[in-house]
């Protein structure tokens, strides 16, 4: 973040793989998983919610389930992530959600289809970012 800050971006694959980003292996043959696009699905959890909370778990098992790749963000002091300066969580700024959609689109690459899903206040911080 430009004053220090950090956020944090949790990930979770088909295959279990929770670091880097691979084709889901779901049983499909390699034929018809190569041309499969590839899916991606950002969370945004409410106010103090994150990938360790059940609400959030039990999202991203559905969504691994169904094909999709799976990217949890995480805001200031949320889910472990350290408090890095002196600004906290601040929910009307948009540049902790748009670095970390720059960053789930780099992992992704050219091609992949992203959506996002925000839950409760997480709906309000990606609406905001949206209409910004």
């Amino acid at each position: 973040m430009s004053d220090g800050g950090t956020i944090s971006v949790d990930w979770a694959t088909a295959d279990g793989n929770k670091d880097v980003l691979d084709e889901p292996t779901l049983g499909v043959s390699m034929l018809a998983k190569n041309s499969m696009k590839k899916r991606i699905v950002l969370v945004f959890p409410g106010l103090s919610g994150g990938s360790d909370r059940g609400y959030v778990k039990a999202l991203v098992k559905t969504l691994l389930s169904d094909g999709f790749e799976v990217a949890v963000f995480h805001n200031r002091g949320v889910c472990n992530t350290p408090y890095t300066s002196l600004e906290f969580a601040d929910l009307t700024r948009t540049e902790e959600v748009e670095r970390a959609l720059a960053f789930v689109k780099e992992k992704a690459g050219a091609g992949a289809e992203l959506t996002g899903i925000g839950l409760s206040m997480g709906a309000n911080v990606m609406m905001r970012a949206a209409g910004m």
